[in-house]
């Protein structure tokens, strides 16, 4: 991969049925562009479009940005690569990355757990596959049994990583050839090289509305940044970035008043009149919610049109090691399973939950936190100190539990998550989640067909 300058333009382009695309693509050269790129959300995946630009022209530069680790199984990623390497020999980049939990979660109903790891150990997985060794492996996060690909490419491609945060850079900088960004100003890239260092080639995805309404684009420019700068992920990344004064008041100048609602009694009926709240915000409270689709409906009919609701929520793999701990040992020493951890709303269902409750715009991301104790005690003392997070579920072993179950529950959490030092991990899972109510001002898809311009036609009037 190489620091000399390129432009590149994401396939296949929405205006136009792909097939119809040829002469386009064959004239990108001509225009200026270098390469080519692909992604993959809920239209084409990202290895197709790529295939037929291989056909298409030889002189540009091929890459996917990104194909997920998660959706996609590492050997079907060695494969798609391979393919593609012999279709566009020394011109094809497999840009991967951990995609979103949406994506992940929410439409391909896989879970999204430790995306660091699995993102170290699919590059190392993919750096051995593709140049034509047998893996047998046994990385942190899969495993991996006598696979080798047939044939491998004679020009293994490149390899770049989707990064927003100092450590994924690193670890790109590391071990792919380059780094792909997003959301990322031409002011930001000194930040970005300091870490990846000189010899790491960096991507970024430039957002363009070609519309001579200024005030269309700078709308629609301010719902994107409203949706994905809330996300946490992205909020971290532009904070790094020496953002975070200037992104702070963004919702305060948004909500100059913001009325505060506190419930005297465990009813879960809120006590909010329709429509008279601009935004909602929970803090670690959703996961104790017995009817959590009707507290988001409740939200919904009391948000103003255009209000925002903000939550964050301990969802996903929350306390995985010691859910599959404590049902282990009853098995063992019981004979039986009683119910210990409250079960986490998955983030696919939270995702549908937002849509389902009449919220628009909705956007989704999860934060693992890994918190290390001296033991499964430790961590239980912790919980109760929370006060709700205790054992509240109605089915629960409602006798003292033995000795012997609980003895034997800490040796097997210490079997099977402890650290080389002794201690023993324990995950949790922060969800965040984003949502409007409707408005007439939110961006909506536009009918397809209705473009007024035709790139086609501004291609082949370049030609001339």
């Amino acid at each position: 991969m190489t620091a000399t300058p390129r432009w590149g333009i994401t396939l296949p382009l929405r205006s136009l049925p792909m097939p119809e695309q040829r002469d386009i693509v064959a004239a990108l050269p001509d225009l200026g562009y270098t390469d080519a790129w692909s992604s993959e959300l809920n239209g084409a995946d990202a290895f197709t479009p790529l295939a037929l630009a291989a056909q298409w022209t030889d002189r540009l530069r091929l890459g996917t940005a990104i194909a997920g680790i998660f959706t996609r199984g590492p050997a079907l990623l060695a494969m798609n690569a391979a393919t593609m390497a012999a279709l566009a020999p020394g011109r094809f980049v497999l840009g991967i990355g951990t995609s979103s939990p949406v994506i992940v979660e929410a439409w391909n109903g896989v879970r999204l757990a430790r995306p660091y790891q699995r993102a170290r150990d699919t590059l190392l997985f993919l750096r051995a596959a593709l140049a034509g060794e047998k893996v047998s492996a046994g990385y942190e996060s899969f495993a991996i049994s006598g696979f080798r690909l047939d044939p491998p490419p004679a020009r293994p491609p490149a390899l770049a990583l989707a990064a927003l945060r100092p450590g994924m850079v690193r670890l790109a900088a590391s071990l792919a050839d380059g780094v792909i960004t997003n959301w990322l100003a031409p002011s930001d890239v000194p930040a970005v090289r300091a870490v990846a260092g000189p010899g790491c080639e960096l991507i970024a995805r430039v957002f363009v509305c070609p519309t001579p309404d200024a005030g269309a684009a700078r709308e629609v420019g301010r719902r994107l940044i409203a949706a994905y700068l809330t996300v946490p992920a992205y909020a971290a990344f532009h904070a790094w970035l020496g953002r975070g004064e200037v992104l702070r008041p963004m919702l305060a100048d948004r909500f100059k008043s913001v009325t505060q609602v506190k419930l005297e009694s465990d009813s879960e009926v809120l006590p909010l009149t329709p429509e008279s709240l601009d935004l909602v915000v929970s803090a670690l409270a959703f996961q104790f919610v017995n009817d959590l689709p009707g507290v988001l409906a409740q939200i919904r009919r009391a948000l103003r049109p255009d209000g925002l609701l903000l939550a964050a929520l301990c969802g996903g793999d929350t306390l995985t090691e010691l859910r599959q701990s404590f049902g282990a040992a009853e098995a063992e020493c019981e004979g039986g399973v009683s119910p210990r951890v409250a079960p986490s709303a998955d983030l696919r269902d939270i995702g549908h939950l937002l849509q389902r409750a009449g919220l628009a715009l909705p956007v989704t991301d999860v934060d693992p936190v890994v918190v290390r104790y001296d033991n499964a005690f430790a961590l239980m003392h912790d919980l109760r100190g929370m006060g709700g997070a205790t054992n509240i579920l109605v089915e629960r072993l409602r006798r003292p539990t033995r000795r012997a179950t609980m003895l034997r529950m800490s040796e097997i959490y210490a079997q099977r998550f402890s650290d080389p030092d002794g201690r023993i991990r324990a995950t949790f899972d922060i969800v965040w989640l984003s949502a409007w109510a409707p408005h007439e001002s939110q961006q909506k898809p536009l009918r397809p067909g209705s473009a007024k311009a035709s790139l086609e036609a501004a291609v082949k009037g370049r030609r001339k």
